[in-house]
C-alpha cells in the first residue's frame, strides 16, 4: 500500500497516475483498519459481571488511550493489539477525542459485560 500520501509525501504517479485516487484508497483502507480495531476492542474488553473475581485490572495500548482488559494474554486481546498495530503501521490518522486518558486500569466490570474505560 502506498502510504506516502498519509505521511506528507507525494504520489508522483507511481500508483498508475490516477489523479490522486490512491489517497482515497488509503483513506478507505484506514477507515477499514480503524473499524476492525474498534470491533476487536469490543471483544478484548469483555468480562464477567457476575463472577466474583478481580477483572479489568490490566491495561494495554489502544488507538487513543490505554484500554482496561481482564487477561492481556487472551486471544481477543492479542487480536486487538494486532489490529492497533495494523492501524499504526498504515500510518492512519485516528480522530481521538480531547479527553484525559485513564492512568490506571478501571478494575470495573460493568453490567453489560465490558470493562469500564475510565
Amino acid at each position: 500500500m502506498d502510504t506516502s500520501l498519509l505521511d506528507g509525501g507525494s504520489n508522483d504517479g507511481a500508483a498508475g497516475g490516477n489523479d490522486g485516487s490512491a489517497g482515497g484508497d488509503a483513506a478507505d483502507k484506514c477507515a477499514q483498519l480503524i473499524t476492525q480495531a474498534d470491533q476487536a476492542q469490543q471483544a478484548a474488553i469483555q468480562c464477567c459481571p457476575t463472577c466474583n473475581v478481580m477483572q479489568c485490572s490490566q491495561q494495554i495500548d489502544g488507538l487513543c488511550c490505554k484500554v482496561s482488559v481482564t487477561n492481556p494474554d487472551s486471544q481477543a486481546v492479542k487480536q486487538y493489539i494486532a489490529a492497533v498495530d495494523a492501524v499504526r503501521a498504515a500510518k492512519c490518522q485516528v480522530g481521538c477525542p480531547a479527553v484525559v486518558c485513564p492512568v490506571a486500569a478501571s478494575n470495573v466490570c460493568q453490567q453489560d459485560g465490558t470493562c469500564a474505560q475510565f
